[in-house]
């Protein structure tokens, strides 16, 4: 279980950090997809309400600029 979390946490961390050809996928797509990410799910589960508020309405922005 550890090495799958492991394993999705780098792929999560990858696909914001390469270009799509090294990950074979394009860059942001599971966020384009409106993917629920390990990282993203860390973040909001550690977050205050309003840091909660700030994340999201930061994906709302980066998606509409990404599609």
């Amino acid at each position: 279980m550890n090495l799958g979390i492991a394993f999705q946490i780098v792929k999560d961390i990858l696909g914001f950090t390469t270009d799509g050809k090294e990950l074979g996928k394009p860059i942001y797509s599971d966020i384009r997809e409106g993917k629920k990410t390990v990282l993203l799910i860390k973040a909001l589960h550690s977050a205050s309400e309003q840091q909660r508020k700030k994340i999201l309405k930061t994906l709302e922005v980066l998606i509409k600029k990404i599609t």
